[in-house]
């Protein structure tokens, strides 16, 4: 991924270009909105560079950015950063499009918040006309580190996919990073929004940006309206399928738990009484269907599950459960990740899970079977 300067005449727009296919595009798309991004109460209590999952909107994010791609976009590889909050909103977009998604634990996560850029200008002076020639980077400064890890893995991924479109999620301090790389200065800020897209590709020879921080699938305006993918299945059984979804779901938005509701110790007592009745083996792999505000999900890691999966339809729900996980602060919480799902259509592999526990879900179903026949195609032999 070389951005050295060629003996071509400099390209000033993309008017000047010919209408020759590119190399390689990159589209690089920050991750959905995390519970750290909106509530600060939360981000106090935890390590400024730490994991979270999506918040409502967020997941809301994921489906509109799914559609659109869908839509809009013929992608050949899907890639994301380790970071909880882009393999969530790869996950969702992976779904959508059907399509693998690797984790390259190469790429860095977030920039520490106290990280000032290299050479930042006097916020008093209000010129632009006094950038003097940028000075390098020194690669020992924690951003020069960060900047090295960054395009070495990208430079990697481009490589190794060179003639295809590759999308990347990754933060929004990343993908500033990468646009600063590629500009040949460190100094200047980048504004990107969650989920937005911006485009770098290789064409007749030389880099160009095509567009940055393009959010055209979000609500101009407004919060983003809930909006659920066609169930699976044709005909009169999927649009049945779809519509229970819709429903359920704008009943459970309009529920709300307090924290101290989650844990009611009645509450809690009752899904012990479950587990001991499930008798789940020691580091199995769980996935907890209809996790609602995530109880049973971190009970079943707090008892000795090696990984819990909760899934959900209503982001509300999800908020919910992340702000309870988050919250817990225990080890056993770092083994639980939470996804939004439909029980009837779930993304996982054949024989994926050693349990699957469906609670308090069923009798919201008109077609329960549709449910059971995925929680058998998930279960390993003898789970």
């Amino acid at each position: 991924m070389s951005t050295t300067p060629s003996s071509a005449p400099l390209l000033l727009s993309t008017d000047h270009l010919s209408p020759s296919p590119p190399d390689v595009r990159l589209l690089l798309i920050c991750h959905a909105e995390g519970m750290q991004n909106r509530y600060t109460a939360l981000a106090q209590r935890v390590e400024p560079t730490a994991d979270s999952g999506l918040t409502a909107y967020g997941w809301e994010q994921t489906s509109q950015l799914a559609q659109w791609l869908a839509t809009h976009e013929t992608i050949d590889v899907l890639v994301t950063a380790p970071l909880l909050q882009s393999r969530l909103t790869a996950q969702r977009l992976g779904q959508a499009l059907n399509l693998p998604v690797t984790v390259d634990n190469r790429i860095p996560g977030r920039l520490p918040p106290d990280l000032a850029l290299p050479d930042a200008w006097d916020r008093e002076d209000r010129s632009i006309a006094h950038f003097g020639p940028n000075p390098p980077v020194d690669p020992a400064s924690p951003y020069g580190i960060y900047l090295h890890g960054l395009v070495e893995a990208l430079d990697t991924i481009v490589r190794d996919n060179w003639g295809k479109t590759i999308a990347v999620v990754l933060s929004g301090n990343a993908v500033a990073t990468t646009l600063r790389h590629f500009f040949g200065g460190h100094a200047l800020s980048v504004a990107v929004s969650h989920t937005a897209i911006t485009e770098l590709r290789r064409q007749d020879g030389a880099w160009l940006l095509a567009y940055a921080n393009r959010r055209e699938h979000l609500p101009a305006g407004a919060l983003a309206v809930q909006r659920q993918r066609a169930a699976a299945g044709d005909g009169a059984n999927g649009a049945e399928l779809a519509a229970e979804l819709v429903e359920i779901t704008h009943a459970y938005e309009r529920i709300s738990h307090t924290r101290e509701e989650l844990l009611d110790a009645k509450r809690i007592q009752r899904l012990e009484h479950l587990l001991k009745f499930a008798q789940v083996p020691k580091n199995a792999a769980v996935l907890d269907v209809g996790t609602g505000g995530g109880q049973l999900a971190l009970l079943l890691a707090e008892e000795g599950a090696g990984e819990v999966v909760g899934i959900d339809i209503s982001p509300t729900m999800l908020e919910s459960a992340e702000w309870l996980r988050l919250s817990e602060r225990k080890p056993s919480a770092e083994r639980v990740s939470f996804r939004l799902a439909p029980a009837h259509a779930l993304p996982f592999r054949d024989e994926r899970f050693d349990a699957v526990i469906c609670r308090l879900l069923l009798h919201h179903s008109h077609k329960p079977q549709a449910i059971l026949t995925e929680a058998a195609r998930l279960l390993r032999h003898n789970g």
